[in-house]
């Protein structure tokens, strides 16, 4: 089978975003960054959203978008860093696309996201919030189909790994 997309999750911090414009350009998909896709289609911001329906709520519309995006064509999707979290959600990914742990410590994440906008769930010690994210998440991180740290990375450096790896599958 042929994977059509390519999923990238990891912490706030990670590169999600700029690695995924990056490889789509380089592999000749569309690039989707799935929070801003939902800030486009409701009109609010992630924060809002997160205050408006709960971090509940927020997931459900974040999985039907997902759902819907890997029905159309091939696309490396920035997903939100909660948004593989579940079995469902890795398994829907698993039925055309690759799952890519992009790794980073918390300590580089919380001073890359630092220089960004606010995030729902890193609300006081940035280092700490992501230290608690990444324990809790941790497994569902591991259960990617390829996992490449960004600390010391580059973007470009983190996409040839990745296309080192796809070019590997073939």
């Amino acid at each position: 089978m042929e994977h059509h997309h390519l999923v990238l999750t990891g912490l706030s911090g990670a590169g999600k975003s700029t690695v995924g414009q990056l490889l789509a350009s380089t592999s000749g998909r569309r690039f989707c960054d799935l929070d801003r896709q939902l800030e486009v289609a409701f009109e609010l911001s992630i924060s809002e959203m997160f205050d408006t329906w709960g971090e509940d709520g927020f997931r459900r519309r974040e999985f039907a978008l997902l759902k819907s995006i890997l029905d159309g064509e091939p696309t490396v999707i920035a997903a939100g860093g909660g948004a593989l979290v579940t079995d469902i959600s890795r398994q829907i990914v698993r039925t055309n696309g690759l799952l890519v742990w992009l790794r980073v410590t918390p300590a580089i994440a919380a001073q890359r996201v630092s220089r960004s906008e606010s995030r729902p769930l890193l609300q006081g010690n940035i280092q700490n919030a992501l230290e608690q994210l990444l324990a809790l998440r941790r497994t569902s991180y591991a259960d990617c189909d390829f996992s490449i740290d960004t600390d010391e990375r580059t973007p470009e450096e983190a996409v040839g790994c990745i296309l080192d790896w796809l070019a590997g599958r073939s």
